[in-house]
């Protein structure tokens, strides 16, 4: 299984992430450890390197959407996960900024969803 987790912040994608990994020993990377790259470099390393690695993994965070774009530019013949799992209900409020990350993420997956159903991937 490879799994994306992404969504709007303070959703419990980290929360859920960190479950799945210990309920099945996975490998979970987020997007947030990736932060002091800045918000471009982050999703092209991890397009780079984390959805190249074989699963059983996970990835979470709102930079997932940015990391899947550059993937499917890179890769045009590639499956880059198997299912991504889209996190909306925010557990509190969000700031200005929260919600327009949140609204990103939206954009990009709505951008990039006809490619990635066309490669296999299943949305939840």
């Amino acid at each position: 299984m490879r799994l994306i987790i992404t969504g709007y912040p303070r959703t419990g994608k980290t929360t859920l992430g960190r479950t799945l990994r210990d309920e099945h020993d996975w490998a979970l990377y987020s997007t947030d450890d990736l932060i002091p790259l800045g918000w471009s470099e982050a999703s092209a390393y991890a397009a780079a390197t984390w959805l190249t690695l074989p699963g059983p993994w996970i990835i979470e965070g709102v930079a997932a959407p940015r990391m899947l774009r550059k993937f499917l530019a890179a890769r045009p013949d590639e499956k880059p996960c198997d299912e991504i799992l889209l996190q909306r209900t925010p557990f509190e409020v969000l700031t200005p900024r929260q919600a327009g990350m949140g609204k990103g993420v939206a954009k990009v997956l709505e951008e990039i969803k006809p490619e990635l159903l066309r490669r296999g991937v299943v949305f939840r």
